[in-house]
């Protein structure tokens, strides 16, 4: 599954399971922009990592939540379902993680998804305040 089926699928599920619950995809970051595009991007856009998804809902101490979502199989961990672990050292898995912890210490609920299962999984358990 794509990260773009992940987002759909995510999408229909929250339609079913969570109506009321706003929430917004980062979806241009993966699209192909030309150079006036890209310059303006760049511009309106300047933080490099931003994540894939945010839910504008507070929960306990957070005062939202993002998700950086991962394909299954390329997870962002050396140690397959290690959760802040060992970092892949790839510069754009690097970049992302940076952004995650910026937004932690801004008092949002930050972290890597990997697949639509895990994905949903996380979103409850925020949604429900049980945080890792």
């Amino acid at each position: 599954m794509s990260e773009s089926e992940i987002y759909k699928a995510f999408a229909r599920y929250m339609a079913i399971a969570h109506q009321r619950v706003i929430y917004r995809f980062d979806y241009g970051a993966g699209t192909y922009l030309g150079w006036k595009q890209k310059s303006e991007q760049k511009l309106l856009n300047p933080h490099r990592g931003y994540p894939d998804l945010f839910i504008a809902k507070p929960v306990g101490r957070f005062k939202g939540c993002f998700f950086e979502i991962k394909k299954e199989g390329n997870n962002p961990y050396l140690q397959k379902g290690k959760d802040r672990g060992m970092l892949r050292q790839d510069q754009h898995v690097l970049e992302q993680a940076s952004m995650l912890d910026r937004l932690r210490k801004a008092g949002y609920y930050a972290e890597f998804a990997v697949g639509l299962d895990q994905l949903i999984e996380r979103t409850e358990n925020y949604l429900k305040g049980k945080f890792e």
